[in-house]
């Protein structure tokens, strides 16, 4: 499926990976497969995707690939992946705040934003880190830790969304 002049699909911004998607210059799997990759190879210095569910992430491409060959309508976002911030459920995956308290906790059922997405096409990859509680200025927690700056290791993603702010910067 692939006619893409890239050399790296994760290297692509979610507009032309769209774009080429819809051509079918470009299978979401390859996209799929080239974020997993940058993500392994980088993310071990940064710890922005701390909860990596790849195998839905390559589940949900291939349902992707198969309705852009059959001519479905797509989605504004079809074929793109996202990370979800620790703080908002994706069905299965934990949902821990930040919070040794929630450690354990597995979220039942999707919230309404990941919805949304999926709707739109889009596919979860994993969660991003975030301070206990998202209060802080600096991305750290006892549950996963801390989330460096991916431009300077020595110095911190700030908070909030420490993660998801770590998961640009290395365009993961």
């Amino acid at each position: 499926m692939s006619q893409m002049t890239a050399t790296d699909p994760a290297d692509l911004g979610a507009l032309e990976a769209r774009r080429l998607i819809a051509r079918k210059a470009l299978s979401p799997i390859e996209l799929a497969e080239a974020s997993i990759k940058r993500v392994e190879r980088l993310d071990h210095a940064v710890n922005a995707l701390i909860v990596r569910d790849f195998d839905g992430l390559i589940t949900g491409a291939k349902k992707a690939e198969d309705a852009v060959m059959s001519g479905e309508p797509l989605g504004a976002l079809h074929g793109l992946s996202f990370g979800v911030k620790d703080m908002i459920d994706v069905i299965g995956l934990p949902t821990t705040f930040g919070s040794e308290a929630f450690r354990d906790n597995i979220a039942p059922k999707d919230d309404a934003i990941v919805a949304a997405m999926r709707k739109a096409g889009a596919i979860p990859m994993g969660k991003t880190n975030n301070p206990e509680w998202s209060a802080g200025g600096n991305t750290r927690n006892r549950v996963y830790g801390v989330t460096a700056n991916p431009y300077d290791l020595s110095r911190t993603c700030a908070g909030s969304s420490g993660g998801s702010a770590g998961r640009v910067g290395l365009r993961l």
